[in-house]
C-alpha cells in the first residue's frame, strides 16, 4: 500500500529529479521516500549538484561550489564546507574538527530544516531518500540506495536547485 505524500515535494522532487529516473513508467513514489531523521546522520559529498531551469545562479555563492560535504551529527548540530576544488582528506579532517556551524532537523513532511549561525532564515529542503538503486538511461549514471536527494525552494514553490549527497565511509559516521 502506498503512503500518501504532500504533493508539493512530490511535485517538487518528481520536477527535478525526473532526469535521474530509469523511465517515465518508474514512478518517484516507487523509488524513494520521505527523509527521516536517522537516515541523515553521518558525514556526506554532494555528488550531483544542478540550478532548477530558470533559476538564477551565482556561481560565487558557495551554495553552487561543485566540492561539498556535509556532517550531520545526533545533537542536531551540523557541519559543512563548500570548496572550488576537490575536498582533501586534511580538509575533511578540519571539517570534522570545527566548531558546528548550524542546527539541523526534518520535520513531519520529511524535509531538511538547516538553521546556518549567523542567519536568521530558515532554509527548507525537500528531502527525499533512494529505496533502490536507479540509473539514468542516457548518461549510464548510477543512483545508489540510501542516496539523499535534496530540492532547494526558492520561497513556498520555485525549486531553485536540487543536489544528491552520497553517504562517505569512515570518519565522521
Amino acid at each position: 500500500m502506498r503512503r500518501a505524500r504532500p504533493l508539493r515535494s512530490l511535485l517538487l522532487g518528481a520536477s527535478l529529479w525526473a532526469s535521474t529516473l530509469p523511465a517515465a513508467a518508474q514512478e518517484l513514489a516507487d523509488v524513494t521516500r520521505p527523509c527521516r531523521r536517522a537516515d541523515l546522520i553521518g558525514a556526506w559529498v554532494v555528488i550531483r549538484l544542478g540550478a532548477a531551469p530558470g533559476a538564477r545562479v551565482d556561481r560565487s555563492d558557495p551554495t553552487f561550489y561543485p566540492h561539498q560535504e556535509y556532517v550531520f551529527y545526533k545533537n542536531a548540530t551540523v557541519r559543512h564546507v563548500a570548496s572550488q576544488a576537490r575536498i582533501t582528506d586534511a580538509d575533511h579532517r578540519a571539517l570534522l574538527s570545527a566548531a558546528p556551524d548550524g542546527t539541523w532537523a526534518v520535520d513531519g513532511e520529511g524535509s531538511l530544516l538547516l538553521q546556518r549561525a549567523g542567519q536568521t532564515s530558515l532554509e527548507r529542503s525537500a528531502c527525499l531518500v533512494l529505496l533502490k538503486e536507479v540509473v539514468e538511461p542516457k548518461t549510464h549514471l548510477r543512483s545508489l540506495r540510501g542516496d539523499i536527494l535534496l530540492t532547494d525552494a526558492d520561497g513556498a514553490t520555485q525549486p531553485r536547485y536540487r543536489s544528491q549527497l552520497r553517504k562517505l565511509r569512515g570518519p565522521g559516521e
